[in-house]
């Protein structure tokens, strides 16, 4: 497993960003709907550096402010010791990666946190599940290393107190079919852009 030891928000995890597909990219690589992903790469690519987004809202401060938190809670119900890393870099192209909050000593479970102020979200998780937003962000995790055998997808809310962290397993089975569509496109996707690279340079 190839890991990537500087710190989420780092200007080192940052620059690993450029033009790579990380978890975020990793939805639209499985969505079928039309989108722009490899003219992104490419742009980063030529610019050498991500468009880096620095507005914060509330809920993106409380996320911020609160995996700590969650993280300590989770380890303490679990007994799990984890790792925290800024990311997982294939173990098939160094142009895909995931940054994931944690990673057990073992290598084999991986962490996704998720604070929300929002009750009504939180008790929706524990009922519902992973948001569809938030799935194919915990399927790139299984993706980017075949060590990967479970995403424990976390969430937390401290106003829900009496149960402020819970978890869900995500196991590497039930998402083999999406695991193999995405690392089949993801191939794709990158020589595309290798090749439309090389006809527009000059």
């Amino acid at each position: 497993m190839n890991i990537f030891h500087h710190p989420q928000k780092s200007h080192e995890w940052w620059q690993l960003k450029v033009g790579r597909i990380g978890g975020t990219r990793f939805g639209k690589v499985l969505s079928n709907r039309k989108n722009r992903l490899v003219y992104e790469l490419m742009n980063e690519r030529l610019n050498g550096t991500q468009m880096i987004d620095d507005f914060v809202s509330d809920d993106m401060q409380y996320g911020i402010d609160n995996e700590d938190t969650a993280i300590e809670l989770y380890q303490k119900e679990t007994g799990l010791k984890i790792d925290r890393v800024g990311a997982i870099i294939s173990d098939l192209s160094g142009w895909h990666i995931a940054s994931v909050d944690g990673i057990t000593k073992d290598r084999t479970i991986a962490q996704e946190v998720k604070c929300t102020m929002n009750g009504d979200i939180h008790l929706q998780r524990f009922f519902d599940g992973v948001e569809s937003n938030y799935l194919s962000q915990c399927i790139n995790n299984f993706a980017v290393s075949e060590e990967i055998k479970e995403v424990h997808f976390i969430s937390y809310c401290g106003y829900r107190p009496e149960r402020p962290m819970f978890y869900k397993v995500l196991k590497r089975e039930d998402y083999s079919k999406q695991i193999k569509t995405g690392l089949e496109k993801v191939d794709s996707i990158l020589i595309e852009v290798d090749e439309k690279l090389e006809q527009y340079s000059f």
